[in-house]
This record gives structure tokens, sequence and C-alpha cells, in this order.
């Protein structure tokens, strides 16, 4: 839990900092940099003391990734709040994606160094779940489009699913590898237009399903 510093302001909790320390790390020196001696020397505690918050090194990994994939979901969200067309607020989520990944590069690396790590057999099946579980939230919302009448009927939800989220995986690599220059917020955002261009309903197919 945070509490207040001598300013009023919200101070995180040892935990936080934990986290904190720990994604700022896994972006400066990779996965095998990231040791417990180093968090804890970062954080200011003793190694031991890291063990009074986490299991062990993978819990901290996994809150990371929790850490930065939940600010990430909120942001998209949010985004999406005001649309009601499905296609919008798959375009605003985009945007917003683009606009974290790109702005916060040290994240995507944190993330890419734990998904490197998905070798161990826990974290992958805990990987494998929260990937799908992206999946399953576009797929939720391609299949409102389609209950809508705003996509296509026979369009194929998992696969279309999948290609919105290659996207997304496409800007973390360009985030992590400083290429905003070249996949700009104008292309990266024509590639998702071109993409739900293909699933849209058109009006001609509207009325003849009518």
């Amino acid at each position: 839990m945070s509490r207040f510093n001598g300013n009023g302001e919200s101070a995180p909790s040892r935990r936080e900092q934990i986290i904190a320390t720990t994604i700022d790390l896994l972006s400066r020196h990779g996965l095998p940099g990231t040791t417990t001696a180093r968090i804890a020397r970062e954080v200011g505690i003793s190694e031991p003391a890291l063990y009074r918050h986490f299991r062990n090194k993978e819990e901290m990994l996994l809150a990371a990734l929790d850490e930065v994939s939940a600010r990430l979901l909120d942001l998209m969200y949010r985004a999406s709040l005001s649309e009601t067309l499905v296609t919008e607020k798959l375009r605003r989520m985009s945007a917003a994606l683009y606009e974290f990944v790109m702005s916060h590069p040290e994240e995507s690396v944190a993330l890419f160094e734990v998904f490197s790590a998905s070798r161990q057999n826990n974290l992958k099946q805990v990987l494998q779940e929260k990937f799908l579980g992206s999946l399953g939230i576009v797929e939720e919302l391609l299949r409102e489009g389609v209950r809508k009448g705003e996509l296509r009927p026979d369009i194929d939800v998992a696969l279309t699913a999948w290609k919105v989220v290659s996207l997304g995986i496409t800007l973390n690599f360009a985030a992590m590898l400083g290429l905003s220059h070249v996949l700009t917020e104008e292309r990266a955002l024509s590639a998702v237009d071109q993409l739900l261009e293909d699933i849209v309903l058109q009006k001609g197919e509207r009325s003849e399903e009518g």
C-alpha cells in the first residue's frame, strides 16, 4: 500500500519500488543483468528483504509484466471509451498503443526480456495465458462488431485477432529498435485502417443482409 511522504504526495510501497526497479533494470541490463542482488541494491535493501514481498525472481518478473500490461490496457481502454463503433474503438486503441510503446521504449524492452525468459515452464504457462487473454479481448470486440452489423459476418474472428495483435508486436519491436522515424504513427495507423477496411461490412452488403 502506498504511503504519503512529507510533501503530502503518495510514496510508493516497497513492493512497488521493487517492481519499478525490476522494469528499469530489465530495460537497461536485460534479463541476465537483472539479478536479485542488483534489484536489492538499487532499491536500497538487503537481498533477503526482497523475499518478504516476492517468493522468487520469477514472481518479480511476472509482477513487472503485470504492471506494464495493466498500464497499457488501462490506457487503451480509456482511449476507446468515447467511441461506439467497434472499428473506431480498435483504431483508438491502436493509436494509444503506438503512443505508449514509442514514449516508453524501455518498457517495451522490459516486456521483451520477460517473454525471452519463457523457456521456464511455469513462466511460459503464465505468459501463454496472458497472451491468449489479449487475443480474447480483440476477439470479443470483433464479435461485437459482427453482432452490431458493423463487420462482415464471414470474417475469421480468430485470424483477424491475430493480425491485430501482430501489429502490436511489430510496434513493440519498432520501439525497442528506435524506429519511430520509420514506423511513424501515420504509417502504423494506415496499416490498421487497411486491416479494418477488409472486414468492415460495406453499405451494399448491409442492404443485401437486410
